[in-house]
This record gives structure tokens, C-alpha cells and sequence, in this order.
């Protein structure tokens, strides 16, 4: 019984838990239509013998996952693992003490590895840190092409979520110049590429 309320206890102090039990039940349930026995005999391949009254304990955040486990339930469930560790409704996020909540989008591009966390964290430090093939991603980010490119592509992102009558002529005029920008950028490197065939610099 103390046990029990122990882990009632830990469910509701820990957010990132109580938000990985809620995304498992809503992709079973509603997304998948299993059983919890149905994704506890999905897991059994995967090496996670995870017995059904398992599978509801890490539903309802009253038992702890591994990152192994984590994974694998990942793919069990054919979802992926931001996925898995973002609040549904769009709620912030508390990972961790004395560092505030991520919102949906600091979480999102966090946990891809593209920004630091807390947000005074160094940036050159967390570059440094990065795996090779990760620092080179990151450098292609860095690059002007693709920073127009994201830039644009966070404008559509916008416009799809915002009202057009409230928003429509801001929204436009910032696609606009975004798409000019993408346009100017892309054409200066195709221009790179057949003028000498070397598209760096």
C-alpha cells in the first residue's frame, strides 16, 4: 500500500512521465485500436517483456522507463520518440528543476538537437558536445539557403494555425518576402553550380 501511494505520489510530480503515459494510451487506443495485451505481446520481439498490467502502470505514469524501453516502445507502437515525450494538448513542459518549462516548440527542436536548453545554455558548448555527422547538421542549418529556407517554412507553419481575416495581409506580406529571399538565395547557388560547379562559399 505504501508503495502504491509512493508511485501515485511520483505520477503526479513528474510531468515528463505523466505526459509519456497519456501520448502511449492516446496511440494504442486511439490511434492503433490495441490492447494493452496487444502491445505487450508487440514488445515481446523487441526484447521488453512488459506484461499488460506494465503497460498501464508506464500509462498512468506510476512506473518508470528506461530509454531502451523508451525506444523500443517507440517503434512498437510506430511512432516516434518526440512524439511520445510532447504534451498533447500544447501545453509547457518541466523537464527538469530550476531551468523553467519548454514550450511545445523548445521542446520539439531540443530534443532534435538543434537549440540548447536552458536558453542561456551555450551555444557554442552544445555544439561541442554534438557527434560529428551532428555538427554537421547543425552547420547546414547555419547555412544561409537553409536559414531562408526554415525561415519561409516557419511563415507557412503560421499561417496554417493563425485566423486569415485577422492576420492575412501581415502573414502575406512576410510570405512574400520570405519566398523572395528563398528565391534569391537558391538562385545565387545555382549559379554557383553551373559557374564553376563548386556550390560552398
Amino acid at each position: 500500500m505504501a508503495d502504491e501511494t509512493a508511485a501515485q505520489a511520483a505520477a503526479t510530480t513528474d510531468p515528463v512521465r505523466k505526459v509519456l503515459g497519456d501520448n502511449i494510451e492516446r496511440i494504442r487506443r486511439g490511434v492503433r485500436g490495441m490492447t494493452v495485451r496487444d502491445l505487450s505481446a508487440r514488445l515481446e520481439p523487441l526484447g521488453l517483456k512488459l506484461s499488460a498490467s506494465g503497460v498501464s502502470e508506464v500509462e498512468n505514469a506510476t512506473r518508470k522507463v528506461s530509454v531502451d524501453e523508451l525506444f523500443k516502445i517507440a517503434i512498437a507502437l510506430n511512432t516516434s520518440v518526440i512524439d511520445l515525450l510532447s504534451p498533447l494538448g500544447g501545453e509547457t513542459l518541466a523537464v527538469a528543476d530550476g531551468v523553467g518549462e519548454l514550450t511545445v516548440e523548445q521542446l520539439y527542436f531540443w530534443l532534435r538537437g538543434d537549440t540548447p536548453w536552458p536558453e542561456d545554455a551555450s551555444q557554442e558548448d552544445f555544439w561541442k558536445a554534438a557527434r560529428h555527422h551532428h555538427k554537421v547538421m547543425l552547420s547546414w542549418a547555419e547555412d544561409p539557403v537553409m536559414k531562408s529556407i526554415v525561415s519561409l517554412e516557419s511563415i507557412v507553419r503560421l499561417t496554417r494555425s493563425q485566423d486569415a481575416k485577422a492576420f492575412g495581409e501581415t502573414l502575406a506580406a512576410a510570405a512574400r518576402k520570405a519566398l523572395d529571399e528563398v528565391n534569391d538565395r537558391v538562385g545565387d547557388l545555382i549559379g554557383r553550380i553551373e559557374g564553376d560547379g563548386d556550390a560552398t562559399g
